[in-house]
């Protein structure tokens, strides 16, 4: 589960920030860089996740059908392999959209130019953008729907077998196959999610760029399709943790501890800083006279700061002395 936490995080707060203005400004702001650093973390969060939920799948599938095999196979080294493996393919699928992102200028009238960030170079043909579009679809969704949708069938019918046969099962045992239902079923639930939130994105780059006339066909439809995927798409990130604390008792509780000491930071850092203001303004002798006032303010890196010398003549200074 850390490896969908982790692409939350990189999705909302790497890729989100950065796509989200192409609906913001009228011209990519960025440069370069950041272009083809915002292509690789989109790609790399997808396929983080959506390789993650397909080996939940088949791991969740052996737990229910072979559990023998699935307790020899399990531990930190086996763990640590899976997903080693995960984050290298995810890599290597998104290579080619950060190598080969550019900045497109656009002519959008005779005096108006603008940038826009695009992952698909013209030097390549018109080839490669349908290859690439393809070969997401595949490889983000079609088949790892497919082979998820293949395990959790084998996984229903076994535990079907399972609760039509009771004999033989003692507490235990009816206790573990309640416990690994109830993961299979969170796994199920952000599978579910996953396929509706990117299917409208994956609709329109398969409509878009296999279409000889999708430019003389764009209009409001298509145009709000695009921003209900595009929305959809971050939508999902935001989702797992709701999902998780829905369904999960052991994320929930984790997820309160959290919140509760960052909380109880956030508190103690408050009541720190008015603690010290309170001595700053109380305890802290000051000195007045007719030509000047000096106030005295301990600070951890200063031991005292002398400020503001109110002339006659109106105007204002700033001496600090460092002690």
């Amino acid at each position: 589960m850390w490896n969908l936490f982790t692409t939350v995080g990189v999705f909302v707060f790497l890729a989100h920030q950065i796509a989200s203005t192409i609906y913001t400004f009228e011209s990519w702001p960025y440069g370069l860089a950041v272009c083809k650093i915002s292509e690789f973390a989109r790609d790399l969060s997808i396929g983080v996740t959506v390789f993650t939920l397909t080996t939940l799948s088949i791991q969740r599938y052996t737990a229910t059908h072979h559990p023998i095999r699935y307790l020899s196979q399990k531990g930190r080294g086996t763990l640590t392999k899976t997903n080693a493996l995960i984050w290298l393919l995810s890599i290597i699928l998104a290579t080619p959209g950060a190598y080969n992102s550019f900045i497109m200028h656009v002519n959008i009238d005779t005096n108006q130019t603008i940038q826009v960030c695009y992952p698909f170079p013209p030097n390549l043909g018109q080839w490669y953008p349908k290859l690439i579009v393809i070969m997401k679809f595949l490889s983000y969704y079609a088949i790892p729907l497919c082979m998820i949708t293949i395990f959790y069938s084998l996984m229903a019918r076994s535990l079907i077998r399972t609760t039509e046969n009771p004999i033989g099962q003692n507490e235990s045992h009816q206790k573990l196959l309640k416990n690994r239902l109830k993961i299979s079923k969170i796994v199920l639930g952000l599978v579910i999610i996953f396929a509706m939130c990117f299917f409208p994105n994956q609709v329109f780059m398969l409509w878009y760029h296999f279409n000889p006339k999708a430019n003389e066909e764009y209009n409001s439809f298509w145009h709000v399709w695009r921003i209900i995927g595009f929305i959809l798409s971050f939508l999902n990130s935001c989702l797992n943790p709701i999902v998780l604390c829905c369904i999960s008792g052991v994320f929930r509780s984790h997820f309160r501890r959290y919140i509760l000491s960052s909380c109880f930071c956030c508190c103690y850092c408050c009541f720190w800083c008015c603690c010290n203001q309170y001595n700053l303004n109380h305890f802290h002798p000051t000195t007045s006279s007719t030509r000047s006032r000096e106030a005295s303010i301990t600070t951890p890196g200063f031991r005292s700061i002398n400020s503001i010398d109110l002339k006659d003549s109106g105007q204002t200074s700033m001496r600090t002395t460092i002690v």
